[in-house]
């Protein structure tokens, strides 16, 4: 079974049961498809890209360069999984995607940007913008930075130790928000449990939704937010010695925690909503 590589205008054919590795300019960006099996994305530090592809006897595979995009891509099976693994420069930008497609990105430093329709995805590292999609599939991020989307139909959602402007919506899932040094954040399920973890900063935006779960927030002692709670049909507790009028008809209310600052909203219709403070 043969690769085909094109690297501009030059056509260089290699055995897939031997490692492909070519050299790349700074700045190049990555981009693979596969449509059903997995993309596994590794890093190093030289400026180079290595390809390692288990494919069927029926498959082609092409890496072309065009431009300042490095494009990986499979394509003539059917029904037979394709598992990329791939090695390539830590700052590399990744764009990543398929159909039915687990993905995995380990060292990254750099953009990485993954939308797939079925699959899971695990994120370590990333800078700049990350951002993850999958329709039916959990997601987990570990050391990101930057703009982090994260968004998926049916599945759990957990980001751990992240910095940056945070949005994560899942619809039918738990969303787990450990370490977090957000800048902003909106996290919204409607079906699953919000736990957050984190620092909020004085001029921040943060919102926490659930529809059918419950919200556990652990903020620090000397947190300055202005908060507003709504909780519908559960029990509200907190740690704080918190001073406001009782629940009034609603079961909206708002209190300030410190000198204020952060502007903090929680929100669950059929769930409780505990504060406590963070260790």
């Amino acid at each position: 079974m043969l690769a085909a590589i094109m690297l501009g205008a030059i056509a260089v054919v290699a055995p897939l049961d031997q490692d492909t590795t070519f050299a790349v300019d700074p700045g190049m960006r990555l981009d693979v498809r596969n449509d059903e099996g997995e993309i596994i994305v590794r890093t190093w530090d030289r400026n180079e890209v290595r390809v390692r592809a288990d494919l069927s006897w029926r498959a082609v595979f092409d890496i072309e360069r065009a431009s300042n995009t490095i494009r990986v891509r499979g394509r003539g099976w059917d029904d037979d999984d394709v598992r990329y693994l791939l090695t390539v420069p830590a700052s590399m930008a990744l764009e990543l995607g398929g159909s039915e497609t687990d993905v995995t990105v380990e060292g990254s430093n750099g953009e990485v940007s993954i939308d797939v329709s079925d699959g899971d995805v695990i994120i370590r590292g990333g800078a700049g913008r990350v951002s993850a999609r999958t329709n039916d599939g959990e997601i987990r991020a570990e050391q990101v930075d930057g703009r982090i989307r994260l968004f998926t139909m049916d599945g759990d959602i957990t980001l751990d130790r992240a910095t940056g402007d945070i949005e994560v919506e899942t619809t039918d899932g738990a969303i787990d928000l450990i370490d977090i040094e957000a800048a902003n954040l909106s996290a919204t399920t409607v079906d699953g449990d919000i736990w957050f973890d984190g620092v909020l900063s004085p001029r921040g935006s943060y919102l926490l939704q659930a529809h059918d779960g419950d919200v556990t927030v652990h903020i620090p002692e000397d947190t300055d937010a202005r908060v507003r709670l709504a909780l519908y049909d559960g029990d509200f507790s907190s740690d704080f010695e918190l001073t406001f009028p009782s629940w009034p008809r609603g079961r909206r209310v708002e209190f300030t925690m410190g000198d204020g600052g952060a502007e903090f909203e929680i929100e669950t219709f059929d769930g409780d909503i505990v504060l406590r403070r963070r260790r």
